[in-house]
């Protein structure tokens, strides 16, 4: 066997032909084959072949981590999350760009603004941070959640990464429980929405961290054209960096642990302790954590004065999970009646026992009945003043018209005892239902804490199966979620997809000063088979406009690129007096004013593709234009300015609908 004899630099070659685990079960084969195996320069190639930075990136990162071989480790595992992701709201678009940082991964959020008067490559572009995972010493994955605190400081909240599947297209961010009995309960999925806001809410109150105001910024290099604000800023990252370790192996902070007290009478949670170091008691204000009600004499919202830290947050879920029974009441004669209390202490069994207020008196039909008649002969009566009145009779002689219709006469005056009966009956009915859907959702998260030994932040990256309509993805409203979009890479046969930016106006030009400026737009550039016909959809994934004109994810223009278009461009120049040189023209149609904001229409056009490269597509009738070049996000963020980020949950899914830009203050 050669292989032990062959030289690094010949092994690291042939090694390129070989993944991460080929290399690593043949280290087991033996000991001289192990050495060669676990050579920097053959991990130093894997980590190229990954291809998420440069080789003089990996030269710079290889200091912050114990081998190559951890680096690429790290580097697989976050690899699948390089990309852009979307949420559907704000309607202006919500860009979530996940790039390399230094020896880490940010995804950034793209903020709907307008173009710089310096131009869409040379301007600086706005964003805000969402999340960051950074590689540790020994290769494993730190996660951070970043968000706005309650003092308007920007934090992170530390977390787990898990479940990276190698094509996710789904970031759920979750509450997970650590059970060490392994006993089966209720995923945190499976939670109503509000149970799931609340969870995170909670956790993330925490988990959270402070940073010095130094290691806040900046989160990735500068360009290395820029040679001196570059090496400053790999001098701040690597403190930032060490910073985020040391932090999380001396607190911890990855998890809650949760202490579970049963109460004699009905086993639930009484109450919940979170055990968390002193140093991060003093960086979290508690009084602040959360706000109930004050009690009242019924019972239906209780606050003590005083309470521990667990009463609180326990407290904080009984208040969104209700009591168990809500108290349903109904007015008759001015006079209000629990109909709960009266059905749990009166026709607390099967037998449909029958009750009624009148005057303030409760008045049991069923009751009487009962112990008046002792017969089966279905005959009712009722007791009004000491006196029975028999209710069949009266219903016979006075009302006669229906069949099981039940009636009382008090002071001359026919009182249908069956219509109250049906109406407290159907009350009943729906309260029923309802109660008994929130006593299972109550129960389950009774379950979920009482089984849980610890709680911590997760962020899980799955594949599921998603439908898309014109190149978007199907979302579901209450998931606190992104989804993946699908880009595709530009071929032979597919030369304009990919990711591309503009705005309306011609020429395409730069903004001066004094003009005002035009909303910048990104648009997703896909191919798709319709009829035997090759079509190019440009998807509206943001737009920089005061207010949405269309929904995210709406289609600007759709090209037939297989029907050529005849139509002149509407101008012969350029802003620099250029004559313009017009390589194809395609036949489509683009977006228009519709029924409504959820249904655009569209009108003729055609899409112009200039010899630079850039794009036109020209409205037909308005002969507005959309001009178009293709961007790098990553380049693009390296220039750009960062913005504070909204606070943690709303900074990673936004679930409200709005057509504003709700990013920017």
């Amino acid at each position: 066997m050669l292989l032990p004899y062959l030289p690094d630099d010949v092994f690291a070659t042939v090694s390129k032909f070989l993944i991460p685990r080929e290399i690593f079960n043949l280290s087991l084969c033996c000991k001289s084959l192990y050495a060669l195996a676990t050579s920097e320069k053959v991990w130093f190639t894997q980590c190229d072949i990954i291809g998420i930075v440069s080789q003089n990136d990996l030269v710079e990162w290889r200091e912050c981590v114990s081998s190559y071989k951890a680096l690429c480790r790290f580097l697989l595992s976050v690899k699948p999350l390089m990309g852009i992701w979307v949420q559907q709201n704000p309607e202006l678009g919500n860009i979530v760009y996940v790039m390399p940082g230094f020896v880490s991964v940010i995804a950034c959020r793209i903020i709907p603004q307008e173009v710089s008067s310096l131009g869409i490559q040379d301007g600086p572009i706005l964003w805000s941070s969402v999340f960051e995972i950074v590689c540790d010493f020994d290769g494993s994955n730190m996660f951070f959640l970043h968000g706005r605190g309650e003092k308007g400081i920007d934090c992170v909240y530390h977390g787990l990464l898990k479940c990276v599947n190698r094509f996710c297209n789904l970031l759920l961010l979750e509450v997970e429980h650590v059970n060490q009995d392994n006993e089966a309960i209720v995923p945190f999925r499976k939670f109503g929405c509000r149970d799931r806001k609340k969870l995170l809410e909670i956790t993330t109150s925490q988990v959270r961290l402070e940073i010095p105001n130094h290691a806040n910024e900046p989160l990735f290099p500068r360009s290395r054209d820029d040679c001196v604000n570059f090496q400053k800023d790999l001098v701040l990252l690597k403190e930032r960096s060490a910073f985020l370790s040391q932090m999380t192996q001396m607190y911890k902070l990855s998890s809650i642990q949760i202490e579970n007290k049963e109460n004699s009478q009905g086993g639930e949670v009484g109450s919940m302790h979170l055990e968390v170091d002193d140093e991060i008691r003093k960086s979290i204000d508690y009084s602040k954590a959360l706000s109930f009600p004050p009690s009242n004499e019924n019972g239906l919202t209780q606050c003590m004065k005083r309470k521990s830290l667990g009463g609180y947050f326990w407290g904080g879920f009984k208040h969104i999970l209700g009591t168990r029974g809500h108290r349903r009441s109904s007015s008759i004669d001015g006079f209000v009646v629990n109909v709960d209390q009266q059905h749990n202490t009166i026709a607390g069994t099967r037998d449909h026992r029958r009750s009624s207020s009148i005057d303030g008196c409760v008045v049991d039909i069923d009751q009487q009945n009962n112990t008046n008649t002792g017969t089966r002969d279905g005959r009712r009566t009722s007791t009004i003043d000491g006196s029975v009145i028999d209710v069949d009779q009266q219903y016979n002689t006075v009302a006669g018209t229906r069949d099981d219709g039940r009636s009382s006469t008090i002071d001359g005056s026919v009182v249908n005892v069956d219509q109250q009966h049906n109406t407290i009956a159907v009350t009943r009915d729906n309260q029923t239902m309802l109660n008994s859907s929130h006593e299972i959702k109550h129960d389950r998260l009774q379950d979920f804490l009482r089984s849980s030994d610890t709680l911590r932040l997760t962020l899980s990256a799955l594949t599921v199966k998603l439908s898309s309509f014109r190149g978007w993805p199907n979302m579901n409203k209450s998931w606190f979620a992104l989804y993946k979009m699908p880009m595709q890479v530009p071929t032979v046969d597919q030369v304009y997809a990919g990711l591309w930016g503009g705005t309306f106006g011609w020429p395409h030009e730069k903004n001066s000063q004094d003009k005002p400026r035009k909303p910048l737009f990104f648009l997703s550039l896909s191919y798709s088979e319709s009829n035997g016909q090759q079509l190019l959809i440009g998807t509206k994934i943001l737009e920089g406009t005061c207010y949405a004109l269309h929904p995210n994810g709406s289609a600007m223009f759709i090209v037939n690129i297989n029907e050529p278009s005849s139509d002149p461009f509407p101008w012969k120049t350029d802003r620099d007096s250029l004559s313009m040189n017009v390589e194809h023209t395609y036949t489509g149609e683009g977006i228009a004013c519709g029924y409504g904001f959820k249904y655009p229409g569209s009108k003729s056009g055609s899409l112009f593709v200039f010899q630079n490269g850039n794009l036109a597509f020209v409205w037909k009738e308005s002969r507005d234009v959309l001009t178009l070049q293709r961007v790098d996000l990553q380049e693009l963020l390296k220039k750009g300015k960062r913005i504070p980020s909204l606070p943690p949950i709303d900074n990673f899914s936004y679930l409200m609908k709005s057509c504003l830009n709700v990013f920017t203050s």
